[in-house]
């Protein structure tokens, strides 16, 4: 009697299976998708990598389809591409996709939405506007396509969650053509008017519109010039994060061209709305994982800086 007694209450004290999260998609990867200017393209291949995070089942063996969908602003299906499987990562639940070298071809200057679709479903949108200009140049009259978008609203911060007292970069969206674009630029993060921590960095690429560059943070103490710092400055590193209102401010020389702010804790940020597990719409969600490294095995952790809504 005992015994029956016994494994009642353990049946009862079992803990359910959690469901899985909704498809959704890592949106930093979406934003970093080469757009080539003068053939206004999205050459949605490498070197990015893409990833499908709580895939569906059937999506590995093709039983569940994905596309890219290029949108006018009525919602009117412009040009689309398949999104496939590609392979696996350390966690079964982010896998890598690939659209096998396809690309988008923006039509000319309006609004615009690139969608990722897994089963139906919208799982990552990047609402634009494109506007194409002329080169200027009598002999090199090609045409180039513009986009302004989320690359100018969005950041995040980024380190590895199994060591929190080593290096923690803030990445962020430039857009080649513009000033700061061509320039080496630097992020200084303020609380209360004063700089806490400091780096640098350069666009690169050469066709993009838009190129996510990634700034070290170093403390302030280790600033040499603007763009340099001393030799084994010391990195800032999530740790140092206390609560309160931090401001990141984007400068080149000449002086500051955006500013966002993010919320600190004790020892992390103030997670992002869009980053909670079952954010709805999926196609806002904002990712705080990532698997990088040899053989996409090793787990960073995302704090996104940003609106609230796209």
């Amino acid at each position: 009697m005992r015994s029956v007694l016994l494994a009642v209450l353990l049946a009862g004290s079992a803990v359910p299976a959690t469901a899985q999260p909704a498809p959704a998609f890592d949106l930093g990867m979406l934003l970093d998708t080469s757009f080539w200017v003068e053939g206004s393209e999205f050459r949605l291949a490498s070197p990015a990598d893409y990833f499908l995070l709580f895939p569906p089942p059937g999506f590995s063996d093709g039983q569940v389809e994905g596309r890219y969908v290029l949108r006018s602003a009525d919602g009117g299906e412009v040009e689309t591409v398949g999104l496939w499987y590609e392979g696996t990562t350390g966690t079964p639940a982010v896998v890598e996709v690939d659209a096998r070298g396809q690309g988008l071809t923006v039509p000319g200057s309006g609004a615009y939405v690139l969608d990722a679709e897994v089963g139906g479903l919208t799982v990552a949108t990047i609402p634009f506007t494109a506007e194409v200009v002329g080169s200027g140049d009598p002999f090199e009259p090609t045409p180039a396509t513009r986009l302004d978008g989320p690359w100018r609203t969005h950041g995040y911060f980024i380190h590895d969650p199994e060591r929190p007292d080593y290096i923690m970069e803030f990445h962020t969206w430039l857009r080649r053509d513009e000033p700061q674009g061509q320039q080496t630029t630097e992020v200084s993060i303020r609380r209360d008017g004063d700089e806490v921590a400091w780096g640098y960095g350069t666009a690169g690429g050469s066709y993009d519109s838009w190129t996510r560059v990634e700034y070290r943070l170093y403390v302030p103490e280790g600033r040499k010039r603007f763009g340099y710092q001393e030799a084994n400055t010391p990195s800032w590193t999530v740790q140092d994060v206390t609560p309160g209102t931090y401001e990141i401010v984007l400068s080149t020389e000449s002086g500051p061209f955006r500013t966002m702010t993010v919320e600190g804790g004790a020892g992390a940020f103030v997670p992002h709305v869009r980053s909670a597990i079952d954010h709805e719409p999926r196609s806002h969600y904002l990712t705080p994982r990532r698997m990088t490294g040899q053989m996409l095995r090793t787990p960073m952790h995302l704090d996104w800086v940003g609106p609230e809504t796209m």
